[in-house]
């Protein structure tokens, strides 16, 4: 997992990385451990994350990362979930 801080949108500011399990239930703590012991935390504002499940279904809970972290944290995607796919995955 590789984060990337930016600087008003234009300025790459750094980068970061951690490793989480495939299909695991590591991401929340190693996404937020990454973020919380990074240089740049101080300056961060705001976490930002490309959908809620990554290294397969390694999914994040948004409410404790925000715990973690004491940043807001917001994860987008292109498309909606297709609950009938996850609910089979799981």
């Amino acid at each position: 997992m590789v984060g990337i801080v930016f600087r008003g949108g234009l300025w790459i500011e750094g980068a970061m990385k951690t490793k989480i399990r495939v299909d695991g239930l590591d991401a929340t703590e190693k996404i937020s451990d990454m973020i919380r012991y990074s240089a740049h935390y101080p300056q961060l504002r705001v976490i930002m994350l490309h959908g809620s499940t990554f290294a397969g279904f390694n999914i994040i809970d948004g409410d404790e990362m925000v715990e973690r972290t004491k940043r807001p944290v917001i994860a987008a995607t292109k498309e909606r979930p297709d609950l009938a796919k996850i609910e089979k995955a799981i």
